[in-house]
């Protein structure tokens, strides 16, 4: 465990701590690098998204697959691949025309990229 300097308060924390002690900001210690990293995945997901429609997939079936993801993505405790993969299944029910799951992924995305502290 080593120990970095929040990015907010500049106080010495843990680089796993959730957020920061002195200060409060979620991901203390997460770079501009790792937001890129995050809109980076985030289209990178779109597009295999994307591509696997083109293959034929069924919308409601690929809708369901992700919400899957996401589970798993949320059970390992990244908040940056749980607000990628909720911006995900949002986007996978607007193709399915599913518009109160969109409605309702478009807020999960929201409250988990906020958390991540990744800003949209």
């Amino acid at each position: 465990m080593a120990l970095k300097p929040c990015r907010e308060c500049k106080t010495e924390i843990s680089d796993s701590a959730v957020k920061c002690p002195h200060c409060g900001v979620p991901s203390p210690t997460a770079r501009p690098a790792a937001r890129a990293l995050a809109g980076l995945l985030t289209a990178l997901g779109f597009a295999a998204m994307v591509w696997y429609f083109f293959l034929g997939g069924i919308q409601g079936s690929v809708a369901s697959d992700f919400e899957e993801q996401y589970e798993v993505a949320k059970r390992g405790g990244d908040s940056i691949q749980m607000c990628v993969h909720a911006g995900i299944v949002a986007a996978a029910y607007l193709q399915a025309k599913d518009e109160q799951s969109y409605r309702r992924w478009q807020e999960t995305e929201r409250t988990d990229c906020r958390a991540a502290g990744v800003q949209r």
